[in-house]
C-alpha cells in the first residue's frame, strides 16, 4: 500500500513540475512575443422588438455578377440600287427636326410631303440608271436649282429594301434637298 502512495506522490510531483514549467514557459513566450491581433467582435443582432422577430446577422453576399456583352446584330451590307423597283415606295427622312416622306412611283414621279399629305410640299420627275438617281425637276422651293444626281444604295432584309442611302454626285443647287438627302439614310415607311 505504501508502495502505491509513494507512486501517487511521485506522479503528482512530476505533474506539478511539468505544469509549472509549462505555465512559466508560456509566460516567458508572452513577454517576448506580443499576442496576435484578434478580429473585432461581430456586432450582435439588435434585440427583438414587440413586432419583429429576432434577426440573425446575414453572411456577406457574393459580389454581383457583371453582365456579359450581348453581341449587336449586324446590318446587312449596303447594295447599289440596280433598278427603279429598288426605290419604289414611301421613304421617311428628317429635315430640321421634322419628319417628311418622299414617295417614288413607278411612273417616274416622286411626291414629297408627310403622312396623309404625300403631295403637300412637292412633286417632280426622276429616273434611275444603274445606281444613279436623277432628280429631273427642280423643287418648288428652289425653282432654278435644276437637276441633281445621287448615288443610291439599299439595305435589304429578306430580299426587300428597308433602308435607302443617298450620296450626292457633283452639285445640288437646292440647299434644302441637299441637306435632306446627301449622305442620309431614309427608312422604308411603306412599300
Amino acid at each position: 500500500m505504501m508502495k502505491y502512495g509513494v507512486l501517487a506522490m511521485a506522479t503528482c510531483l512530476v505533474l506539478a513540475t511539468i505544469t509549472g514549467c509549462g505555465a512559466q514557459q508560456q509566460a516567458t513566450q508572452e513577454s517576448i512575443v506580443p499576442p496576435l491581433a484578434t478580429e473585432a467582435p461581430m456586432p450582435s443582432p439588435l434585440p427583438p422588438t414587440e413586432n419583429q422577430p429576432p434577426t440573425e446577422t446575414a453572411a456577406p453576399s457574393p459580389p454581383p455578377l457583371l453582365p456579359t456583352a450581348t453581341p449587336k446584330p449586324t446590318s446587312a451590307p449596303e447594295e447599289a440600287v440596280t433598278m427603279m423597283e429598288d426605290l419604289l415606295g414611301i421613304w421617311q427622312f428628317s429635315f430640321e427636326g421634322d419628319k417628311y416622306l418622299i414617295q417614288f412611283l413607278e411612273d417616274g414621279f416622286w411626291n414629297l410631303g408627310w403622312e396623309g399629305e404625300l403631295t403637300a410640299m412637292d412633286r417632280g420627275k426622276y429616273t434611275v440608271e444603274g445606281n444613279i438617281l436623277h432628280f429631273l425637276t427642280s423643287p418648288r422651293g428652289c425653282p432654278d436649282a435644276g437637276e441633281a444626281t445621287y448615288e443610291a444604295y439599299v439595305i435589304r432584309v429578306d430580299g426587300e429594301p428597308v433602308k435607302l442611302h443617298l450620296v450626292l454626285v457633283g452639285e445640288d443647287n437646292c440647299a434644302n434637298r441637299k441637306q435632306s438627302l446627301d449622305d442620309k439614310t431614309l427608312l422604308l415607311f411603306k412599300r
